[in-house]
């Protein structure tokens, strides 16, 4: 009689120490398995599954479907009557199908399979049914994040790998989202740096947007990381893009991201000079002029020559000479020194600016904006007017 209360006590604590809390978790945790009620036999499995899977697996979403995975595959194995090499084979299919998990939400790295305890044809049950794995709530990806301060390196590592030149919109936007799914400032100023050198090459608009995106994570360190030469030449053409560049970070210092981002795309628009007009000089000029006419035909015995006029130019030569300069400015890059135009236009009779202005009046009501522009040491010729009026 003392034996047989002795073992019925033993029985009580064996089961509220062991049985209680497997099963409870399981129900807790895992009352519904991909959507479905637990067997018997599901919640038999789950119970031989190594205690150390309830403790640090925290998140419920992964939880939960590393022990579908785990129940699918052991069902499998146990109806197809699959040989076991030796051993108890749950501890090492349970770690092999959390590493299959992992890499599927994640990207990160899969672990071999234990080569001793699972057989190949184990490791392919595995893999088939790995297909199904269902997708996991963003709050559990933060709190897999959360946990795991260096996991975003992996998902971002597989972004490159895959990243195609004519696809930087969608990069940019899934490295905005793996950003949305880390709270450490520290994993948002990295990859938002990172994918700002990965997209320089490729597209300078977004990867500047990344730049900034970095530096307003980044403004409160007391030296962050700044674009570097090789960088710049790549991003800026020319020194009033830089000099918009430097602005808007200086204001980027003190304001948020969102406040300056809708004008980084300004810095690669091109600013119209505007020409502004005085009446009262343009009067005095006329008014020099005709002093000068009066005081020169005053020592003029004869009927002054009427003064030597560059001819314009004429519809019979005109197309050619606007044909021949558009082909120079191509040549050059768009962009010609103004010498050369002053060598071009007289070697064909005309005067430099009368040239120019002839060529902007001929394309001024099919483009409606002149084709081209005046720098202080250049002509510089709109890329996409030119091919607009080659159609």
């Amino acid at each position: 009689m003392f034996f047989t209360i002795l073992l019925f006590a033993g029985l009580l604590w064996l089961s509220s120490k062991v049985i209680a809390p497997v099963v409870g978790e399981v129900m807790r945790h895992r009352g519904r398995l991909a959507g479905r009620s637990l067997t018997l036999r599901e919640l038999y499995l789950l119970g031989r599954l190594p205690f150390k899977y309830y403790k640090n697996n925290q998140i419920d979403g992964i939880r939960n479907g590393i022990a579908a995975l785990w129940v699918e595959t052991a069902k499998e194995i146990k109806a197809r009557k699959i040989q076991q090499p030796g051993g108890n084979i749950h501890t090492a299919l349970f770690y092999y199908c959390q590493g299959v998990v992992l890499e599927h939400h994640f990207a990160a790295p899969r672990p071999l399979p234990d080569r001793v305890r699972l057989t190949p044809e184990m490791v392919e049950i595995v893999d088939r049914k790995s297909r199904g794995i269902e997708p996991i709530a963003e709050k559990d990806m933060r709190r897999y994040y959360s946990l795991n301060p260096t996991a975003w390196r992996h998902k971002f590592d597989e972004l490159k790998e895959s990243f195609q030149p004519g696809g930087t919109e969608e990069f940019h936007r899934q490295v905005c989202g793996l950003a949305g799914l880390n709270d450490r400032v520290e994993a948002k100023r990295k990859m938002f740096f990172d994918a700002h050198l990965v997209l320089v090459k490729h597209d300078r608009e977004r990867s500047l947007e990344c730049f900034f995106q970095y530096f307003d994570k980044a403004r409160t360190l007391n030296l962050p990381r700044a674009i570097s030469q090789a960088n710049r030449k790549l991003l800026f053409d020319d020194q009033e893009q830089l000099r918009k560049y430097n602005e808007l970070l200086a204001e980027a210092k003190t304001r948020a991201f969102d406040e300056v981002s809708g004008r980084i795309a300004g810095i690669y628009v091109r600013e119209r000079k505007k020409i502004e007009l005085d009446p009262a000089a343009i009067r005095d000029a006329d008014l020099k002029q005709a002093s000068i006419a009066e005081t020169l035909g005053a020592y003029l015995d004869d009927e002054p020559e009427p003064a030597h006029v560059a001819p314009a130019v004429s519809p019979s030569n005109g197309d050619d000479t606007k044909n021949q300069l558009v082909e120079l400015f191509k040549a050059a890059g768009f962009r010609v020194n103004k010498r050369e135009v002053d060598i071009f236009a007289k070697s064909r009779g005309v005067m430099p600016g009368q040239l120019i202005e002839t060529v902007n009046e001929t394309y001024y009501e099919l483009l409606d904006d002149v084709l081209i522009e005046e720098e202080e040491s250049h002509y510089v010729m709109d890329k996409e007017y030119c091919a607009q009026i080659e159609n």
